[in-house]
């Protein structure tokens, strides 16, 4: 393949590489997918020089199920270097990356309500008032009933109260005042372990946000979907920018 056309395609891949980078955490084999089609066309694949049929051939065998790759005769060039091009269009990436990343999600190896939390982990906010009506969900720990294991559970519950540090206690009776920022949560019923709705004090470090530990909290995903969402109408109801254009005429 010569300088021209290897640059050739280069620039015809280049833009589905660049798409593919914005997919963060994609699995292993998607990744190997592209590494190995980008290098075969800069001769640093063992499939290449003469052995474009192959390369094909193995593309498929090996990721069957990835995405339906079409394949075009490449122009020009000598017969013993003319190879089957791969061409994987933006529409056809950006699918086969959202059906991946969506089995991914079901097999529990991504977290999307991790990923696009407002706060890095282990530097949330401080808990006081401003989280009132918020849902997080905080990591509980259990015991599975038959073994006897640990098992850590995220349950989404919804900020009711904020202590003061002053009055608040944990009921009437308690003398103790809970510290300021200890928050009172809702947690809705559950069937899976027969608990009915209830309330429950909660004291969530900020060192602990989006972190795999007991009392590990975040933002729910409800949560991130509405401060999205106002995020959004406050960016579309920010005044334009651009000077008025005067006529000197």
């Amino acid at each position: 393949m010569s300088s021209a056309q290897s640059k050739h395609v280069q620039a015809e891949l280049q833009p589905e590489l660049d798409t593919f980078a914005a997919w963060e955490r994609m699995s292993t084999n998607f990744s190997q997918l592209l590494r190995a089609s980008f290098k075969e066309f800069h001769h640093s694949c063992r499939y290449y020089k003469g052995q474009g049929r192959s390369y094909n051939v193995w593309l498929r065998e090996t990721y069957p199920s990835d995405f339906t790759i079409h394949l075009e005769r490449a122009d020009g060039g000598r017969q013993d270097l003319d190879y089957d091009r791969t061409e994987i269009s933006p529409e056809e990436l950006i699918a086969a990356a959202q059906r991946r990343r969506d089995e991914l999600e079901a097999q529990g190896e991504i977290d999307w309500v991790a990923d696009r939390q407002p706060y890095a982990t282990g530097q949330g906010p401080i808990p006081d008032k401003a989280l009132n009506g918020k849902m997080l969900e905080v990591r509980w720990r259990y015991r599975h009933k038959t073994t006897g294991e640990p098992v850590y559970i995220w349950c989404e519950g919804e900020v009711v109260q904020a202590a003061d540090g002053e009055t608040d206690k944990k009921s009437q009776r308690c003398r103790k005042v809970l510290p300021a920022g200890a928050l009172r949560i809702k947690w809705p019923a559950d069937i899976s372990f027969d608990e009915d709705e209830s309330y429950a004090w909660c004291r969530l470090n900020p060192k602990n946000f989006n972190k795999d530990v007991h009392l590990g909290w975040r933002f729910a995903g409800s949560e991130l979907k509405r401060l999205e969402k106002e995020e959004q109408e406050k960016t579309s109801q920010k005044p334009s920018k651009k000077k008025p254009r005067v006529n000197n005429a």
